[in-house]
């Protein structure tokens, strides 16, 4: 499910995900941001998200540690905004995807059919 979840995401929640980890880069220890982010350290959250989304979205899909760290970095300093009830629909899907929940996929289509409107 995982995998499959991570292909084909529409741009909203991709760019959500780019969002997330590229603040969460700039604020995690430097022994847990991946190499391959590390040049990306010094950017601005927003230039981080545009320039490096590829491999923030690539770290993100294949390292269970960084999504961890990123989720306990976002859970800490802003609650709820993933995962909690009055979430946005992109953002409990992206969240939703990062928690590898059952419910991931489902969530990603239902962002989807709103972006094809």
């Amino acid at each position: 499910m995982a995998e499959q979840a991570w292909t084909g995401l529409p741009e909203p929640v991709r760019a959500r995900l780019a969002e997330v980890a590229s603040v969460a880069v700039g604020e995690l220890p430097s022994v847990e941001v991946p190499a391959a982010l590390r040049r990306f350290v010094k950017f601005t959250p927003s230039k981080r998200a545009r320039l490096g989304a590829r491999a923030l979205l690539a770290e993100l899909r294949d390292s269970a540690a960084f999504r961890a760290g990123v989720l306990a970095w976002w859970e800490e300093h802003r609650p709820g905004e993933l995962t909690g009830p009055d979430a946005d629909p992109v953002g409990t899907a992206a969240g939703a995807l990062l928690l590898e929940t059952p419910d991931a996929t489902e969530r990603i289509a239902a962002v989807a059919e709103r972006v094809t409107w």
